[in-house]
């Protein structure tokens, strides 16, 4: 496991194909929402807008600046009603302990602050089913108070919880009628730890790995053990359904079609498409689909950690960005972001053939707050 297909068409050779740097054909492409991460204290991030198809405008739009905590995850919610980036997590230093939600609405461009988990989690695996965020602590934590740990910066207890958003309101800029509920406590983390045995360098090998969700499960993979655990959000529990293996990719794998994910490989680096299945809660199958391409210059599909779907049928962004102001050091003001998009074709399941690319480079100045190096922290497309 993972199956790899056969009968892969493989790499043309011979004469290379042109290269064919125009828009996808069809309907519009989605913007891309990308959320820049800032140095500074307040405002932590800022949400910027780009067409992965635009025509020479090649301008990001500020649409927004997020005042709240660092250290945040943030995953999209797509409904009827509402189409959000949702973040949640939160510093946890003695002079801002706690975690938060702030929440941005795409349609309105409004920013929205929601209910505070029951913990401060940093930088936590963040998992949508339906209208439901879960939100994940990525490793273990001391199971005591905030004033015995050793400088704040650790997670507490509960360690995985759930927002329910089906019945949320927005009154005066605050969502109203849910709140964060606690779940079991994932199997795969050791349980009742004192600061001390917090810190040992053991506790690094139960960090969550991988992770993606799969219909109404939730699937874990974590560093230095095998096994996939997953969580039944019906009924609300923890299962082992392999014990011997491990997900094959590195981080989350995003929804890219019905029961298609798109995930780095940890064998190779390479951003890979997986077919993944559970029945019943029992039985696991994961098929992986390479991602293939011809196109001259692609070797850059292979290196990037930040990439998104615009849809099976419109393809999938890669995304980089990186400081270019004069010195080494921070503070940073400027910053490079490009953004490719990648049209492919599927030769009936078997792997995803790359035939147009549109790159595009956006140019960042910001005068008022500094840019993390490298300054996106997330990217979306609703």
């Amino acid at each position: 496991m993972p199956r790899r297909p056969t009968g892969c068409p493989r790499r043309r050779r011979g004469k290379k194909p042109k290269l064919e740097e125009t828009p996808v054909q069809g309907d519009p492409a989605p913007p891309v929402y990308m959320l820049l991460g800032h140095g500074s204290v307040r405002p932590a991030y800022s949400v910027f807008k780009v067409d992965p198809y635009a025509n020479g405008g090649r301008k990001a739009r500020l649409l927004a600046r997020l005042e709240c905590k660092h250290s945040k995850s943030f995953v999209s919610v797509r409904s009827k009603h509402c189409a959000w980036i949702v973040g949640v997590g939160g510093s946890s230093t003695k002079s801002s302990y706690g975690a938060e939600t702030i929440i941005f609405d795409a349609d309105t461009h409004k920013v929205i602050t929601g209910p505070d988990p029951g913990s401060t989690k940093r930088n936590p695996v963040l998992l949508t089913v339906g209208q439901r965020v879960y939100a994940l602590a990525r490793c273990p934590s001391v199971n005591g108070r905030p004033d015995n740990a050793y400088d704040g910066r650790i997670n507490f207890c509960p360690w995985f919880e759930v927002l329910d958003l089906s019945q949320a309101e927005v009154v005066d800029g605050s969502l109203t009628g849910c709140e964060w509920k606690a779940l079991p406590t994932p199997p795969f983390f050791p349980w009742g730890l004192n600061p001390y045995q917090y810190i040992r360098p053991t506790m690094r090998d139960f960090t969550v790995k991988s992770y993606a969700a799969v219909g109404s499960y939730i699937l874990v993979s974590v560093a230095g053990h095998p096994g996939i655990h997953a969580f039944d959000t019906d009924k609300e529990l923890w299962t082992t359904l392999d014990a011997t293996n491990t997900l094959p990719f590195s981080q989350g794998a995003i929804p890219h079609g019905s029961d298609l994910f798109l995930g780095v490989s940890r064998a190779t680096g390479a951003i890979t498409a997986y077919k993944i299945s559970v029945v019943a809660g029992v039985a696991l199958a994961i098929m992986e689909i390479p991602v293939l391409s011809a196109l001259p210059g692609d070797e850059e599909v292979m290196t990037t950690n930040k990439f998104l779907s615009l849809g099976i049928d419109r393809g999938f962004c890669s995304v980089n960005s990186w400081s270019v102001d004069e010195s080494w050091d921070p503070p940073y003001l400027r910053a490079n972001i490009k953004v490719i998009a990648y049209g492919t074709e599927d030769f009936e399941g078997t792997c995803l053939d790359v035939s147009k690319r549109w790159k595009q480079l956006f140019k960042i100045h910001d005068p008022v707050r500094t840019l993390d190096s490298p300054c996106v922290a997330a990217v979306f497309s609703l």
